[in-house]
């Protein structure tokens, strides 16, 4: 009984763990550039071959708690550490570029969450038209989704619903 005590209330911690703010996440990418950019090289180049953890030639999804001992990359590991995400995907767009999300935070339930990713050089972005915006109560409560321009081809995309 008391086991099930405390994971129900370890649950419910993390449950109701804040996500970050749009600042916060903005401020990280800044702090980070050049950790973001090296990250991008190495990916990118990553994906001119198949990778052992890829599902294409087009593709590879990298999970820091997914991916077997041995076809972990120590440059990604660090990288993706470093700027505090646990994931990176790479696809090769239609143009033959690459393309990168990087997965920061995600927290939700039963189809009500909040996502932030970074992304680089993604094909269709859904540009916040005021980005002067921030995220206001009344926002935060509604579904929302979009990528904003940060440097060198790199957004932060938003989804919330």
């Amino acid at each position: 009984m008391k086991r099930l005590i405390f994971i129900t209330f370890v649950l419910s911690m993390t449950a109701c763990e804040r996500p970050p703010t749009l600042d916060d996440v903005k401020d990280n990418f800044y702090k980070n550039t050049s950790s973001f950019n090296e990250l991008e090289k190495l990916a990118c180049a990553l994906g001119q071959e198949k990778q052992k953890f890829g599902t294409d030639k087009n593709g590879y999804g990298y999970h820091l708690d997914k991916v077997p001992d041995d076809q972990r990359i120590e440059g990604i590991d660090s990288l993706l550490k470093k700027i505090g995400a646990y994931a990176l995907i790479y696809k090769k767009t239609k143009a033959g570029n690459c393309s990168l999300i990087i997965g920061y935070f995600a927290r939700g339930f039963a189809g009500n969450g909040t996502i932030y990713d970074y992304s680089f050089q993604i094909e269709s972005p859904t540009i916040l038209e005021n980005t002067n915006q921030s995220l206001s109560d009344d926002v935060e409560n509604k579904s929302v989704a979009f990528d904003m321009p940060l440097s060198d081809g790199w957004y932060l995309s938003y989804i919330s619903n």
